[in-house]
């Protein structure tokens, strides 16, 4: 769907339907502004919401306009060896892309006991990075049925929001926050390396911080094409003093701005 320059935006909205054969989808526009056109529904009054039954498709077809194309969606049966469907619920979970198209995402699943998990995805589907269970990040969330993790226990709450989308390079290595039941630690940064399929900890609440003590709060990160992360953490306390940006190297965390430096600017 695509609005014209100086019309009012028409929202496009998926609505399931019982009345329909599975064949069909009811798809409503509406305009929400003084004016508006659609490509499909034609001049939209204010206000107006129109109706119209159009053919299901099992892959979401692409914008004919922009080239757009979906890599994982709303319902989408999830990959081999799993359970239940994408809950990718847009707008409010993001992805990140790289120069390959590809893409990274937390996602929550429904209709699986393994709820949660970190994907990425291109023309080839969705592949599965780590699997959680149980209540989301933050939750305290006891449950084991996630996968291993590497510090220990299995991973379980998984962070879906704006400020906790997967970081990701051009080599396909994934980094990611989660907590962990059962582990040596309750949370922890990791990074899913392409090169060997296999997920390492970055680092972990309670690790030895370059600053002195150990670290109270593990934040997210990014990752470049080497593979240096510069990730957020805070050392002692309950991490409510601020936190330090650490950089993480081949195995080494050393300190790169710290709470308390001194400012480029003064102060």
């Amino acid at each position: 769907m695509k609005s014209f320059r100086g019309s009012a935006l028409a929202a496009a909205l998926l609505v399931a339907t019982s009345g329909l054969a599975s064949a069909q989808q009811v798809v409503r526009y509406t305009n929400v502004g003084a004016r508006g056109f659609d490509l499909l529904a034609g001049p939209l009054a204010p206000r107006e919401t129109r109706l119209m039954t159009q053919p299901a498709v099992a892959t979401p077809a692409g914008d004919p306009v922009c080239g757009a194309a979906a890599l994982a969606w709303q319902g989408e049966p999830m990959p081999a060896g799993e359970t239940g469907t994408l809950d990718t619920l847009a707008f409010a979970r993001p992805a990140t892309l790289d120069d390959n198209g590809r893409i990274a995402f937390v996602s929550q699943v429904d209709g699986a006991t393994r709820n949660q998990g970190v994907f990425v995805a291109d023309d080839n589907g969705v592949r599965v990075i780590a699997m959680g269970c149980g209540d989301g990040g933050g939750s305290g969330s006891s449950d084991t049925c996630g996968d291993p993790s590497p510090i220990g226990g299995t991973f379980s709450g998984l962070f879906p929001d704006t400020w906790a989308a997967p970081a990701t390079n051009d080599n396909g290595d994934v980094l990611f926050v989660s907590d962990v039941a059962g582990g040596s630690a309750p949370r922890g940064l990791f990074l899913y390396v392409a090169a060997s399929d296999s997920i390492i900890k970055i680092a972990a609440v309670g690790d030895a911080s370059p600053l002195g003590g150990t670290l109270s709060a593990i934040g997210p990160g990014s990752i470049n094409n080497a593979g240096t992360v510069a990730f957020l953490a805070s050392t002692g306390g309950d991490g409510s003093q601020g936190s330090d940006i650490l950089l993480w190297d081949d195995g080494t965390v050393t300190a790169y701005v710290a709470v308390g430096d001194p400012a480029p600017g003064g102060g």
